[in-house]
C-alpha cells in the first residue's frame, strides 16, 4: 500500500511539514498484521513463513501467531487457542513515525526489545544516518527513497537499515576461593614440672599443618545471543537525482562469553611451633612450625553460549533500480570459553617454637605449594544464521 493508504490503516492524519511521531494502540490481530506485512503478497508471506527458524523455547502458538500476522493463511481461521491467546495480547501499541519528508540525518537506533516501530514516508531521505532495529520488529514503507551523500554528517555505521539481534550475556567471574579467617593450630608451650624444673616436661609441641586453600567457583556460562525482530522494507520508487546504494545488513545475537573462573583461595597459614621449657637452668627444645596448607585450585571457565539464527527480512524493491539494494549479512558466532581461574597461593609455614640455653628452637614450617590453575571453558558449539532475505521486485 502506498503513504496515505498506510496511514489511513494505522488510524492517522499528518498534517504539518514536520514527520509525526505518535504512539498508536493496535485494537486487532487483524490491524496489526495489515500495517506490519503491508505491501506483501501471498507468496511473500508464505516465504517468510518458510525461512523462520525453529526454536525450541518460542511461545507454543509462536508459528500460528506469525502465520496470520504475516497472512499466509488465505482465509482468517484462527484456532480457538490463537484467540484465546490474543485476547490477552491485544490490544498493542506501535512506534510510529509518518511524514511527507522523512529524513534520516543521524544513527537512530530502535530497541532492544522496543515497541514494533513503523516508517511511513512519502519521500525517505537518508542523509548522513542510519537505522539500526535491535530485537525490534520494524516496518519501512517509502513511495520513494532518497540517498544523499552527507560529508558533514557522516553515519558510523556501514549501512543504512540495520536489522540486529544482540549478543547473549557473559558470563559473570567465578566466585574467589574464600580465605581462612585464623592459621593452623599453635604448638602446645612446654613449661616447667615445678619450679626450676624441665625434667619431663618434653619439647615445645609442633604446629599443626595448614588445610588446602578452598578451589574457586566456576566462571558463569555466557548465555545464547537472541535474534534480530522480522523486518518488512518497502521501497516504491528511487529519486533519479539522488540514486545510489541502499545498504541493508542483518546479523543475528552471538553467544555470550563464559566468565573467567574464580582464583583458588590461599592455603591455611600454619600454626607456630610450642616454645620450649623455659626454667632458668634447664630447658627444652621449641617444637616444629608446620606446613603451610597448598593453594586452592582455580574454578573452570564458563563455557560460551550459542549464536541463533536470524528472522527473516522482506524487501520490496523496484526492479529497475535493483543493483542500487546491497543487502548484507554476517554470521552470529558462538561465544568463547572463559579463561581459567589461577591457581592459589599455598599458605605460610608456622614460625619456629623458641627455646633458651643449650636447647635448640624449632624449625620453621615450609610455605604450602599453589594450587592447580582451573580449565579453559568450552566455547559454544553453534554459530546463528543471518535470517534469510526475501526479496519482491516490483
Amino acid at each position: 500500500m502506498d503513504y496515505d493508504a498506510l496511514n489511513e490503516t494505522i488510524g492517522i492524519k499528518p498534517t504539518s511539514e514536520k514527520p509525526l511521531k505518535t504512539l498508536v494502540e493496535i485494537s486487532t490481530p487483524e490491524q496489526f498484521q495489515a500495517i506490519i506485512a503491508c505491501n506483501s503478497d501471498l507468496a511473500v508471506r508464505k516465504a517468510y513463513l518458510a525461512a523462520l527458524p525453529e526454536r525450541s523455547n518460542e511461545h507454543p502458538l509462536s508459528t500460528e501467531i506469525l502465520s496470520n500476522l504475516y497472512g499466509y493463511k488465505d482465509k482468517k481461521t484462527f484456532s480457538d487457542d490463537f484467540l484465546a491467546f490474543t485476547k490477552k495480547l491485544f490490544p498493542v501499541f506501535i512506534k510510529v513515525l509518518a511524514g511527507k519528508n522523512v529524513v534520516i540525518d543521524k544513527d537512530l537506533t530502535f530497541g532492544p526489545d522496543a515497541l514494533p516501530h513503523v516508517i511511513n514516508a512519502d519521500t525517505l531521505t537518508f542523509s548522513g544516518g542510519s537505522i539500526t532495529a535491535l530485537t525490534t520488529t520494524l516496518t519501512i514503507n517509502a513511495n520513494q527513497l532518497q540517498i544523499k551523500t552527507s560529508n558533514d554528517k557522516p553515519s558510523t555505521n556501514p549501512y543504512h537499515v540495520g536489522i540486529l539481534g544482540i549478543k547473549g550475556t557473559d558470563g559473570s567471574k567465578g566466585t574467589d576461593g574464600v580465605p581462612y579467617d585464623s592459621p593452623a593450630q599453635d604448638g602446645r608451650n612446654s613449661t616447667p614440672t615445678s619450679a626450676g624444673i624441665c625434667t619431663g616436661s618434653g619439647s615445645g609441641g609442633n604446629g599443626s599443618n595448614g588445610n588446602a586453600g578452598v578451589k574457586g567457583k566456576k566462571g558463569g556460562d555466557g548465555e545464547n545471543g537472541r535474534p534480530n525482530g522480522s523486518c518488512n522494507i518497502t521501497i516504491k520508487s528511487i529519486d533519479p537525482d539522488h540514486a545510489s546504494s541502499f545498504v541493508v545488513f542483518t546479523k543475528s545475537g552471538s553467544g555470550g562469553n563464559g566468565g573467567t573462573g574464580g582464583t583458588g583461595g590461599q592455603g591455611q597459614a600454619a600454626g607456630a611451633g610450642g616454645h620450649g621449657c623455659d626454667a632458668g637452668c634447664e630447658c627444652t627444645d621449641g617444637g616444629n612450625g608446620g606446613t603451610g596448607g597448598d593453594g586452592g585450585n582455580g574454578g573452570d571457565g564458563g563455557n560460551g553460549g550459542n549464536g541463533v539464527d536470524g528472522n527473516p527480512i522482506i524487501i520490496t524493491f523496484p526492479g529497475a533500480s535493483k543493483d542500487l539494494l546491497k543487502p548484507t549479512k554476517e554470521a552470529a558466532l558462538f561465544g568463547t570459553g572463559g579463561d581459567p581461574g589461577n591457581a592459589g597461593a599455598g599458605g605460610n609455614g608456622g614460625n619456629e617454637g623458641k627455646s633458651t640455653g643449650t636447647c635448640s628452637a624449632g624449625t620453621k614450617g615450609g610455605k604450602g605449594k599453589f594450587g592447580i590453575d582451573g580449565k579453559r571453558g568450552k566455547d559454544g558449539i553453534v554459530s546463528g544464521s543471518p535470517g534469510n532475505y526475501i526479496f519482491k521486485y516490483t
